[in-house]
This record gives C-alpha cells, sequence and structure tokens, in this order.
C-alpha cells in the first residue's frame, strides 16, 4: 500500500465543489464582506477559480474546501468521486514528507480500530496521519467529534470554545479530514489527518528536544469510546527554521481601520499570520455615505487587499478563518487567521502592500487575450508595465494544450487565472451585461495546485483539454483592475 502521504499527494479538486461558511461576526462586517464578495463570485458563476483572490481580499472570509478527493491506491490515476478537502490540498509536500516521523500504534474500541501512522511537529501545528478501520459502516466519514491532546502535561480540548468581548466561538485549534479508500460489505477504510496548532502553548520554549504527547479520541461518528495514543515527538530537528514572532505592532492605511499583527509563525511546512482588525463603525459609515458606496474594499483609498512579502518573497496563500464582535466602544473587532505556504528560511522582515481594486463593487476585473495559435515558447504576454508571463514551454497535441509559465513582477498569487474562451467578443458582451450564464470558459485540468506547484518549483504547469487554435488565452490586465500602493507600504522588521 501507498505511504499515506503519497495517497494525500493523489488529491484533485472539483472547482465547482465548494462551500461558503459562515462567519461569526457582527451584521454590519457580514454585510460589508457581501459587498465585497459580489464582484469576486461573479467570476465563480462562469467558472473562474477565486480561492486566491478570494482568500487574499476577503480577509476574515470563510472559504472552506471541506475535502478534496483521494484515489484508492489501486486506481490512484481514476478518480471519478471528488470531495471537499481543503486542508489535504497541502498536506503532502517534500518538506511534510521530510520532517515526518513514522509510528506504528494501534488502538481498537466499538470495532474501530485506528492505527497512527507518521507524526509531524513544525514548531506551530502537529500533524497525525492515520488509517482506520471500522466494521460498522460511517456514513459520513470518519467524523472525530470528540478529542483531547495533552502535551508535556497540559491538555487541550479539541472542543473548547474561545470567548471574545464576552461571546464563545467555535475554536480552531482542532482540525480532522478524512477519506474512505476501501469498501467491502460493512467493512471500510479510511485514511485521514489531524492537525492541531499548538502556537500558543509555546512549546518552542521547551528545553528538553522531545515533547510527550498523548491523543484521546471520545466520540467517531456518534460512536462513544476510547481510542488513546501516547508517544513522543522531536522539535529538534525543524526548530532551526521555525519561529513565532508575536506582538508585532500596529499598522493602518487610513483612519477608519487598524490592523495589530498579533503572530506571525514560520517554518519550511506552512507559515501563518493572526492579526486583529478594528473598524470606527462612526468613521466608516459616514465614509460610505459621503462617498455613495456600500463598500469601502472597491474604492481606491481604502482596500483590504494585502500583498505580503518576507524577505521580498511573496507569500501565497492558502486559506484562512476568522471570527468578530462589536465592542463597547463602537468598533467591530475581527480577529483573522490566514495561512500561506512554508518558507525554508526565517526571515527578517515583512512588507505589507495594499492592493487597490480598480473595478466598480460589481464589475469583473479586466483581462487581455491571444489566441492560441499566436503563443510562442520564450514569449512574454504583458500584464502591466512591469508585470508579465513568460511561455516557457507550449504543447498542443489533439486539442490538448500544455503550457508551462512563469511570471516576472509581484502579486503572482492574484495573476494566476488564465483560462481559455472560444469567444473573446461573446464573453465581453456577456460582462457586460452581467449575462455571466452565457460565458464559456476552459480551465486548467489541475486546478487549485497552482500556487502550490509554483511556491515548489517556481514556474507552473496549465493543461487544457478541447483546445482550438481559434481559442482564446485570457490573462490578467492588472494594469487596468488593480494597483500596488507602494507609498503606503508597511515593513515589519522581524527580531
Amino acid at each position: 500500500m501507498k505511504d499515506i502521504y503519497e495517497l494525500l499527494n493523489d488529491i484533485d479538486i472539483d472547482t465547482s465543489k465548494y462551500e461558503k461558511m459562515d462567519i461569526n461576526m457582527p451584521e454590519t462586517t457580514k454585510k460589508r464582506i457581501k459587498n465585497k464578495l459580489s464582484s469576486k463570485i461573479q467570476k465563480d458563476n462562469f467558472k473562474i477559480k477565486s480561492l486566491k483572490t478570494i482568500g487574499k481580499t476577503a480577509g476574515v472570509a470563510i472559504l472552506i474546501f471541506g475535502v478534496v478527493g483521494i484515489a484508492n491506491p489501486t486506481f490512484a490515476k481514476a478518480i471519478t468521486d471528488t470531495i471537499k478537502y481543503f486542508e489535504g490540498s497541502r498536506i503532502y509536500n517534500s518538506e511534510f514528507k521530510r520532517y515526518s516521523k513514522g509510528v506504528d500504534l494501534t488502538t481498537t474500541d466499538n470495532k474501530i480500530s485506528i492505527k497512527l501512522n507518521s507524526v509531524v511537529y513544525d514548531g506551530s501545528n502537529l500533524y497525525l496521519a492515520y488509517e482506520l478501520d471500522t466494521e460498522t459502516p460511517l456514513e459520513y466519514g470518519v467524523k472525530i467529534w470528540s478529542t483531547d491532546i495533552t502535551v508535556n502535561g497540559k491538555k487541550i480540548n479539541g472542543n473548547e470554545k474561545r470567548k471574545l468581548e464576552g461571546h464563545e466561538f467555535d475554536n480552531d485549534i482542532y482540525s480532522s479530514y478524512d477519506k474512505r479508500i476501501e469498501k467491502n460489505d460493512n467493512k471500510e477504510k479510511y485514511i485521514g489527518t489531524t492537525s492541531w496548532d499548538l502556537t500558543d502553548y509555546k512549546l518552542e520554549d521547551n528545553k528538553g528536544e522531545d515533547i510527550n504527547i498523548e491523543w484521546n479520541i471520545n466520540n467517531i461518528h456518534g460512536i462513544d469510546g476510547k481510542w488513546s495514543f501516547k508517544f513522543k515527538e522531536s522539535k529538534k530537528e525543524l526548530m532551526d527554521n521555525s519561529k513565532t514572532f508575536r506582538d508585532l505592532g500596529e499598522i493602518s492605511f487610513n483612519d477608519i481601520q487598524r490592523y495589530k499583527i498579533d503572530k506571525f509563525t514560520v517554518n519550511p511546512i506552512e507559515s501563518k499570520m493572526e492579526v486583529t482588525q478594528i473598524t470606527n463603525k462612526d468613521k466608516l459609515n459616514k465614509y460610505l455615505e459621503n462617498n455613495k458606496v456600500s463598500d469601502i474594499t472597491t474604492e481606491n483609498n481604502f482596500s483590504d487587499n494585502r500583498l505580503i512579502l518576507a524577505n521580498d518573497e511573496e507569500l501565497f496563500a492558502l486559506g484562512g478563518s476568522g471570527y468578530g464582535v462589536d465592542n463597547k466602544n463602537g468598533e467591530d473587532l475581527v480577529k483573522s487567521k490566514q495561512i500561506f505556504y512554508g518558507l525554508k528560511t526565517i526571515p527578517t522582515e515583512l512588507k505589507i502592500i495594499p492592493v487597490k481594486a480598480k473595478m466598480g463593487p460589481n464589475e469583473a476585473a479586466k483581462f487581455r487575450f491571444i489566441k492560441i495559435k499566436d503563443l510562442k515558447t520564450n514569449m512574454e504576454l504583458m500584464e502591466g508595465k512591469d508585470k508579465s508571463i513568460v511561455i516557457n514551454s507550449l504543447e498542443n497535441k489533439e486539442n490538448n494544450l500544455k503550457i508551462n509559465i512563469s511570471f516576472k513582477g509581484m502579486d503572482i498569487g492574484r495573476r494566476m487565472d488564465l483560462v481559455i474562451v472560444d469567444d473573446k467578443d461573446k464573453y465581453l458582451t456577456a460582462v457586460k451585461n452581467k449575462e455571466f450564464e452565457n460565458i464559456k470558459i476552459k480551465q486548467p485540468i489541475d486546478e487549485y495546485t497552482d500556487i502550490k506547484n509554483y511556491n515548489i518549483k517556481g514556474n507552473l504547469d496549465l493543461n487544457f483539454e478541447n483546445v482550438n487554435e481559434e481559442d482564446y488565452l485570457m490573462y490578467l490586465d492588472y494594469d487596468n483592475s488593480y494597483s500596488l500602493d507602494m507609498e503606503n507600504a508597511k515593513n515589519i522588521k522581524l527580531n
């Protein structure tokens, strides 16, 4: 049988199947986010991927791809059913497997057997990968509904609530993902991963090289039981390239909103930033009224879009979560966490650059077009005065187009939305008339692996099916859609 992380690498995502989850926050904040997403949601209506765009522009909005299909090892390349598994799309990478520690612990209760295969502690998150065999069919998957973990004597409840200004919210300390890979009558086999965010427990301050862990599961899919594992995990190897920076100060780009950078955690597997956004509601409402707009994020002077660089290296966003309340001082408070791909070295500086959207609240971004037959190797497609796409190689056989590209200039994550249309004029007319149901777009086959692959290799393979030479490749007209506000960029020194 394949290594469990190789199974996690056999991941495809059906881009039409995702969930926009509700967020616990004030109604005024929800309304602004809803307005803000409206121009982005239009992309989804005609099937342009928008995870990366919305992930950056929505900030506190949660887009959860709950599960991604993982192939049965016998039919690794023949995935016929994809399910939502967002976290799985980033679980497997070379750094993850490099630092994983193999374990072989099995526990059984109520005809459910769990084998813990491997463990990774990256200085921030603890990842546990397992196989589960059951003689009781699990209609909705594994669903670990009650669990806790004890680390160096400190018990952490995965179901514990977090509090802000007297309000309770679901905790994101613990998350779990699984996929059934075998079924024989009532017997089923699953593989899964769990992730525990241990940043707040400051394990990096522990003087020893090992951490002692006990993982207890008390309920699986409504079935009570006792599944328990005890083991040690070393943090020595990863800690040289892992660090958490706390209380990095407050920044603002206008007099309406300010941001407290609570934490920035970096390691080779994934990095994350935790921010408290504070919005003065009186000033916000006055601005909206005076400017006759419903959302500050669509105006040039006020944008929640942020491009984040670490030592001049762009951080590629994976997703995030958030929750918020109104406080007693007439302010909206929103706590958000943004997750990025890992960095192999610890940076000394962060740069946060505002990205101003030039589109109105109900407008789509602008694009440029080139016919497929006009594409050439080594061609440079300009997206703006200092941004371009380089065609490293291309092959078009039997209407299947393969292109390898790289990018020049910043804000790469926003510029990866390359798609193909068969009629440029029909597309432009449909966008103008907001007739999105009439737009037909061909997307890359391996969608949503884009950022992951570019983060690792520095170039990107795009594969399109059913492509004709008279079709058009559509790419972002950056300068007519966005601008980088370098004048108001903020630098944060990391000590």
